[in-house]
Formats: structure tokens, sequence, C-alpha cells
């Protein structure tokens, strides 16, 4: 996606709590999320406690884009 998008990509921590993985989300500059069918369940999990901190930007039956800001982390 980073490619085709021209942008710079990150992969997620595969261990934390959600204050953990907001705060390497923050760290990052992360404005996108996303979630796929390979991701780890630490990652759906997390997406799914956090859907009300997120906006899905894109979805098909696979995956979901999500738009975060600086605010949504803290």
């Amino acid at each position: 996606m980073g490619l085709f998008g021209e942008r710079r990509t990150a992969a997620y921590p595969q261990a934390g709590t959600d204050s953990e993985l907001w705060q390497y989300i923050a760290s990052i500059h992360a404005s996108y999320l996303v979630e796929g069918p390979i991701d780890d369940p630490i990652w759906h999990a997390f997406i799914q406690r956090n859907e009300n901190r997120l906006s899905v930007a894109y979805s098909n039956s696979e995956f979901k884009v999500y738009r975060t800001s600086a605010e949504t982390a803290h």
C-alpha cells in the first residue's frame, strides 16, 4: 500500500497495551491504520476496541483503512 500510495509505512508492534500501541502510532505520526485478513489477532482486537477513535477511509470485503490523527492517539 505504501508503494502505490507513495507513503511511508510501518508494521504494528506484536504486543502491547492499547496505550502503548497509541503511543507507537503517535510516535510514527501515522495518519492511517490498515486492517486486513492476515493481521495478527492483537491488531484486530485493538481496532475493534478503538473503532470509536477511528474513521473508516476505505473498505472492501478484505481490508479496512482507518483515518487517525495525533489528537486521536492521546
